[in-house]
């Protein structure tokens, strides 16, 4: 079935038709070059799985999917692909419901995850308690060392005059 390309419903007005496919390729462009971002931070970030789930790839599919949006309403400017947009409209909705679902339910622990600045002020935390710790160590293993030693000088003296030891 052919269908009359939006072309004919603006009379190929140049100001209107320029305008709507520039600006709508424009928004393909940023909608499909996104997932690519969102696919690389995914990937180099495997630790907030647990936490994130498959948001990143629901919610990348679903801007892939409005970038393939408006490639099409771009092509329906000169064919009438009415059909497949239709599919890409009910596709999209889809994958859209899912994507908010899926983020409703993981959005407590997402909004949990700690920040950056809470991990480096534990990790100074940390790093202060291990330093302390190290210290008292030392000092704890100095002080050892000195017990030891005089034990074992008082036992030397005592060995040397062995009279004192005996009339203790």
């Amino acid at each position: 079935m052919n269908f009359m390309p939006h072309g004919y419903c603006i009379a190929w007005e140049p100001t209107i038709l320029w305008p709507w496919v520039v600006g709508n390729l424009l928004i393909a462009m940023a909608y499909l070059a996104l997932p690519v971002m969102i696919y690389k931070i995914a990937r180099r970030r495997s630790d907030l799985k647990p936490s994130v789930g498959n948001v990143f790839w629901l919610g990348a599919m679903f801007i892939l999917l409005c970038g393939v949006g408006h490639v099409i309403n771009t092509i329906n400017f000169w064919q009438g692909w009415y059909q497949i947009e239709s599919i890409w409209a009910l596709g999209t909705g889809l994958i859209s419901m899912t994507t908010t679902g899926v983020l409703w339910f993981r959005l407590d622990t997402i909004l949990n995850l700690p920040s950056r600045a809470e991990l480096d002020h534990n990790y100074k935390m940390i790093k202060e308690h291990l330093e302390e710790y190290e210290r008292l160590k030392a000092l704890y293993q100095e002080d050892s060392y000195q017990a030891l030693h005089n034990k074992i000088l008082t036992q030397l003296e005592s060995w040397k005059n062995p009279q004192e030891s005996l009339s203790e």
